[in-house]
């Protein structure tokens, strides 16, 4: 139990206690004005043929209880003021406390939503961090993928460039075969019309 609410059971347990406190004394009031009336009227019945003297007694002893009487129910009176002041406070804490209930209803309910945030809160870094994490690692996967493309572009771009020199090799080895074979016909032309002039014998050997 917190300490507001140990404190209004206190508020509670003192209003209650007080209440039955009055009701006890109004009962016992009651009780000794009817005990006292009663013996009046007892006292008078027994003093009835008693003549002037027992009049005179009576006289006074009935104005002694009437005075114990009104005393007596002053009490009752005051007892009773104090009884609706105290059941008006106990009203009006009552009301206060339904009011601090309220309160606490709604501090708890809010409390709970911010405890409910609080988890979302805590669900979404979670899910912040293993988004980093998995960004990270795309990151460096990709640095890596990076880098292998830089090196396979660079053995591209050198294959290109020996593939560029034995084209041009290539190009040049076939110029030389041709001005080659245009030697060789020259030189067969050559050899024919000396044969052709000399004759097979005197031709030169090729």
């Amino acid at each position: 139990m917190g300490k507001s609410e140990a404190v209004k059971a206190g508020k509670r347990r003192s209003g209650d206690e007080a209440f039955r406190v009055l009701q006890t004394m109004n009962k016992q009031l009651l009780a000794r004005v009817k005990a006292l009336e009663l013996a009046r009227i007892g006292g008078a019945a027994q003093d009835g043929g008693t003549g002037k003297a027992g009049d005179y007694e009576e006289s006074e002893e009935s104005g002694h209880f009437t005075s114990m009487v009104k005393d007596l129910h002053g009490d009752i009176d005051a007892a009773y003021v104090l009884k609706k002041a105290l059941e008006a406070d106990l009203t009006a804490t009552q009301q206060k406390l339904s009011e601090e209930e309220a309160v606490r209803a709604e501090l708890e309910a809010r409390a709970n939503m911010l405890e409910g945030k609080a988890a979302l809160a805590d669900e979404l870094r979670e899910d912040i961090s293993f988004v980093e994490e998995e960004q990270n690692k795309t990151f460096r996967r990709l640095k890596e993928v990076t880098s292998e493309l830089e090196q396979v572009s660079s053995q591209r771009d050198g294959l290109v460039e020996q593939r560029d020199r034995y084209a041009e090799r290539l190009k040049e080895l076939q110029t030389q075969r041709f001005d080659l074979e245009a030697q060789v016909l020259d030189l067969r032309e050559r050899l024919a019309e000396m044969v052709s002039l000399f004759g097979p014998k005197q031709a030169p050997s090729s």
